[in-house]
């Protein structure tokens, strides 16, 4: 967890009207501010979602030995203005770099800037500097060639391509779509051929690699005061699945003494302290799977959501200025409270947290995507949380989110959903939250239900349907068949797949027998808490990708009680074709936001 007392952190929204960009500001508390301001560039996609909490302990770090540091959201990614349908990342990521260093510069007082970039954040940064002259160029494990890159976008969606995906005009792996233009813009790109205006630039290599020199030799000709290059640990833990993750201190360590090698004492303390907590932001939808970007633009705005300032969350409304009056704006739909999924923060995974919640407000839906304490930019003084995932007890974190908007917002009622782990999330805080106005659960590809007694059942459940879905559908594949034939197999795998497909065909059996469905208390028994639940006039909304292994789990611990519910219509269930458990292919993920939507319109209608 950060100092506080040697440097605070704000959210902000900078940048212009038309491009507005999100970011966080880290300045020093101290007297001994340096007089070089540092911005952080992002990489994109699942680097992005993954290095996101390494990059705001650097930040920290940074801010802590006096460096004021911003890092931000390109226009286009993140929880900034923009979206990649507009085929011009590229160009939105220059352009906005352009826009963090003028901001930084300005909030801070200082002259000069420092750019660390991280993979694609490292290439972005060294073109931004062939136009644009800054003092420190730091390129962490850069992406040297965008062919290269392209061609490990273009195999990752083959091993996970679908006849669907196959045949589209763009690319699509690891959360995030690369529409035609920018592929072109990408495939021009070649580092050793860039000539970036810089005093001092120092190049870190990706420590899973061989070492490499080129880009080091092909910038000695450059008129630079100093290049160097050292091999310093940490991009391979950083880049990690985001609950894996791995934070260099020591590198950190290592860049802040390289900046304070070339930075001094401050002199100059014209730094400006207005900040904007909000934006107004224009919303996309979609039909048949066609963006558009709305004129009507929604309001965007910064949230702390506990009384300690260390819950953050933002909240996406409507903007119409003939009801102004939050009373009745907020009261009359559900406010949507977005949890996170796994350990990624509340951008969720391939943006959809925040492209569903742009298009809920501007139907009239407000919702607060927040990331619950330990993950994303919700501190925790507790360190067994950071980075965690299915925490007990965490329904008290969305009745904090509740009750901040209920005090500060006027919101009267509530629905709350999540993927993943945020499907836990979500269906512990309507089972349990009874005291709070909370009418709707949206349960998105649920792992486990319970924590403690039925967290190491649970996760068993899910690993074992997910391998007998993979089996069962080697079945028809006669070359499978040679496989298991020869002994290409792990049986002791299988068998134990088979054994327990059994013994859940006889829970499920049994599960059928229950006859009660009436339960005046919380079981922490599935079937059970269903009827519970519903007879506290609350609705659950199951939307489960078509091959996930959620559908079975639920079809194996409540086989009964969900068929009676969902012909009583107090449960609904939505399958969504073609879909992965986090969405991570376009097309299913613009389907699932559309299944939402209408979820929300048909039960609570739109203003």
């Amino acid at each position: 967890m950060e100092d506080n007392s040697i440097h605070q952190r704000t959210s902000t929204y900078f940048g212009s009207e038309q491009r507005p960009l999100f970011g966080w500001l880290h300045t020093p508390k101290s007297e001994h501010k340096k007089d070089t301001c540092v911005v952080i560039c992002y990489p994109l996609a699942l680097e992005y979602m993954s290095a996101y909490r390494s990059m705001r302990y650097l930040a920290e770090h940074l801010a802590s030995e006096g460096f004021p540091t911003l890092r931000f959201d390109y226009f286009g990614t993140g929880d900034s203005g923009g979206y990649t349908e507009d085929d011009a990342t590229i160009d939105y990521a220059i352009e906005s770099i352009k826009d963090a260093v003028s901001y930084a510069k300005q909030m801070s007082g200082c002259e000069k800037v420092a750019l660390i970039g991280l993979r694609l954040g490292a290439t972005f940064a060294s073109l931004y500097a062939e136009n644009n002259p800054v003092d420190d160029l730091i390129l962490w494990a850069p992406v040297e060639s965008g062919k290269r890159y392209l061609r490990e976008i273009k195999a990752l969606q083959m091993s996970s391509a679908t006849k669907e995906s196959s045949h589209s005009n763009f690319l699509e792996a690891a959360g995030m779509v690369y529409w035609p233009n920018t592929q072109q813009q990408l495939a021009t790109i070649n580092l050793l051929n860039c000539k970036p205006s810089a005093k001092n630039v120092l190049i870190i290599p990706k420590d899973d690699l061989p070492e490499n020199h080129k880009l080091i030799n092909a910038w000695q000709s450059l008129d630079l005061q100093k290049i160097e290059q050292h091999s310093w640990p940490g991009s391979s833990g950083m880049l990690l699945l985001a609950e894996d993750t791995i934070v260099p201190v020591e590198t950190f360590k290592n860049i802040k003494n390289a900046l304070l090698a070339t930075s001094n004492e401050c002199l100059n303390d014209k730094a400006q302290e207005t900040i904007s907590t909000q934006s107004l932001i224009c919303p996309i939808s979609y039909n048949d799977f066609k963006a558009s970007v709305s004129d009507n633009a929604i309001v965007e705005s910064a949230h702390f959501y506990d009384d300690n300032q260390q819950c953050f969350g933002i909240l996406s409304e409507q903007n119409n200025s003939e009801r102004n009056n939050d009373s009745e704006r907020n009261s009359e739909l559900p406010c949507l409270i977005i949890v996170n999924s796994g350990a990624i923060h509340r951008v969720g995974s391939n943006r959809m947290h925040v492209l569903l919640a742009r298009q809920l407000a501007s139907y009239g839906f407000s919702s607060f995507r927040i990331d619950i304490p330990g993950l994303g930019d919700s501190l925790s003084e507790l360190p067994e949380l950071e980075n965690q995932e299915h925490i007990e007890g965490s329904e008290h974190f969305i009745a904090q989110a509740v009750n901040y908007l209920k005090r500060h917002r006027n919101y009267g009622q509530f629905a709350i959903m999540g993927l993943s782990s945020g499907a836990f999330y979500s269906y512990n805080s309507v089972l349990r939250l009874n005291d709070l106005p909370i009418i709707d659960g949206l349960i998105v590809n649920p792992e486990q239900f319970y924590s403690s007694q039925g967290h190491e059942k649970n996760n068993d459940l899910a690993r074992q349907q997910s391998g007998w879905m993979y089996y069962r559908s080697q079945i028809a594949n006669p070359e499978k068949w040679k496989k298991f034939i020869s002994g290409k197999v792990n049986y002791r795998y299988l068998f134990s797949i088979l054994t327990s497909k059994i013994s859940n065909i006889f829970h499920r059996q049994k599960n059928k027998l229950k006859k009660s469905t009436n339960t005046s208390d919380i079981s922490n028994e599935l079937s059970s808490d269903l009827y519970f639940i519903t007879q506290q006039n609350k609705r659950l909304t199951f939307v489960i990708s078509e091959n996930d292994p959620a559908n079975l789990i639920i079809n194996t611990l409540a086989p009964n009680a969900m068929r009676k519910l969902l012909d009583q219509g107090k449960v609904e269930k939505h399958l969504i074709a073609n879909a992965d458990h986090t969405f991570s292919r376009y097309r299913p993920m613009v389907d699932m936001i559309q299944t939402v939507i209408r979820h929300m319109q048909t039960q609570y209608g739109y203003k």
